[in-house]
């Protein structure tokens, strides 16, 4: 093998630097404690009741599906539901339709009174038919529980979001690294290293999450689903962003096209870029 120039050197030193800083945002990822802590449940075996026809006195319809559930414990824990579940037609009729909300969105908030979490795997999108990533579920169901006034669950569904994005960003730093230190591995003829990182990149993308989401149509779905004085979700999609400018901006055309279309978040990451002193 040919030796390296200093600038040679420097190159690769520079991709090995970052794809360590990647290992090490994974490795704290994995190893640091659980930022979801889900409530205490109502009780043994409730969540077995949910959806169940048994006893059921409460039909909920959304999405062409419907949910069976009870009054007793839908009612006592949400006031929404407690006000409309009087001799009004959706009472009279047995039926309370929330065709204006997300399915996926609404499941997850109706199973949230029974077993006091959500599921967030394997949600079949209406429209499309196609799995719905969880930072995609979790700022919707988000959306639900600030809509109908339920802070644990909003809470919940932050913290799950928070998680997601994360994993999903720091998975996708590793994997830009790697690709990065494979292209100057291949240019200088480093056999081992590219064959090392070869496996690496191979192992990545079969243990990274099996729906693939572009974190613009996160931004997009955040900036557009919360009114602007809320700053839960809007803060933690900024903070992901500027901490990982290299890898939301890595498709330029489309970065540019998520500013232009979301003037809150373009506005969000201009005060950002001037409060961090980048120009």
């Amino acid at each position: 093998m040919t030796p390296l120039t200093p600038a040679e050197k420097a190159e690769l030193k520079a991709a090995t630097n970052s794809l360590q800083r990647a290992i090490q945002c994974r490795d704290a990822l994995e190893d640091g404690p659980s930022q979801v802590v889900d409530r205490q449940p109502l009780g043994q075996g409730l969540g077995s009741m949910f959806d169940n026809p048994k006893y059921s006195d409460l039909v909920v319809t959304c999405g062409g599906r419907a949910f069976k559930v009870h009054k007793t414990i839908i009612c006592s824990q949400s006031k929404w539901f407690a006000n409309i579940n009087t001799p009004a037609k959706e009472a009279e009729s047995g039926v309370i339709d929330l065709d204006a909300d997300d399915p996926n969105a609404v499941e997850a908030m109706l199973r949230f009174y029974y077993t006091s979490s959500y599921n967030e795997d394997d949600k079949i999108d209406a429209e499309s038919g196609v799995v719905v990533p969880r930072m995609l579920l979790n700022a919707r169901v988000y959306t639900v529980a600030d809509k109908y006034n339920i802070l644990e669950l909003k809470n919940l569904s932050k913290a799950k979001f928070k998680l997601a994005v994360a994993t999903s960003l720091t998975n996708d730093g590793l994997q830009n690294a790697l690709a990065k230190l494979y292209v100057l591995a291949n240019r200088y003829s480093i056999v081992e290293l590219r064959t090392l990182v070869e496996t690496e990149y191979a192992f990545g993308a079969a243990t990274s999450q099996k729906t693939p989401c572009d974190f613009h149509d996160v931004i997009a779905e955040v900036y557009s689903s919360t009114p602007t004085a809320d700053r839960g979700l809007r803060d933690i999609v900024l903070t992901a962003t500027m901490d990982n400018i290299e890898v939301v901006s890595k498709d330029r055309g489309g970065f540019r096209k998520t500013l232009e279309s979301n003037p809150d978040f373009a506005a969000d990451v201009t005060e950002a870029v001037l409060a961090r002193g980048l120009i």
